[in-house]
């Protein structure tokens, strides 16, 4: 890859509140937090991590194939074709080695970069539904 081919991750993200088991709106966070300026500029990150309720879910840049943003912890099926089969697979979004991937029932991890959006499609949320990462024996 050429450097002006070289993409910076989006800064956006979303926040799971770990209390109440839902996705954090900024007007709960806000409430929550009473985020103020000090010296150093904001330190509204580093007082959501410090109470440890809220959990930062990096968004990955790119849209499942129904058009719906990918955040870490999304769990996704992935369905493509290699060499005429149809292979799919179930596997929650992670951040390894300052790249994203998906990481299998069975704790193997590749590239989400590896596919396309027509991919992917996300069907959970891995803090809300934990069984659908259960390893199927």
């Amino acid at each position: 890859m050429r450097a002006n081919q070289l993409i910076t991750s989006p800064t956006e993200f979303m926040l799971w509140d770990k209390d109440l088991g839902q996705i954090a709106t900024p007007a709960d966070v806000e409430e929550f937090c009473k985020i103020e300026e000090n010296v150093y500029g904001v330190d509204g990150e580093f007082r959501m991590q410090c109470y440890g309720r809220f959990k930062k879910l990096a968004y990955t840049g790119i849209h499942d194939k129904n058009k719906r943003p990918i955040y870490e912890a999304h769990i996704v099926k992935v369905s493509y074709k290699i060499a005429g089969q149809k292979v799919s697979f179930v596997g929650v979004i992670g951040f390894e080695r300052a790249s994203f991937v998906i990481i299998d029932t069975k704790g193997n991890s590749t590239q989400l970069s590896a596919y396309e959006s027509e991919d992917l499609k996300i069907i959970g949320l891995f803090f809300k539904d934990p069984e659908i990462m259960e390893v199927r024996k």
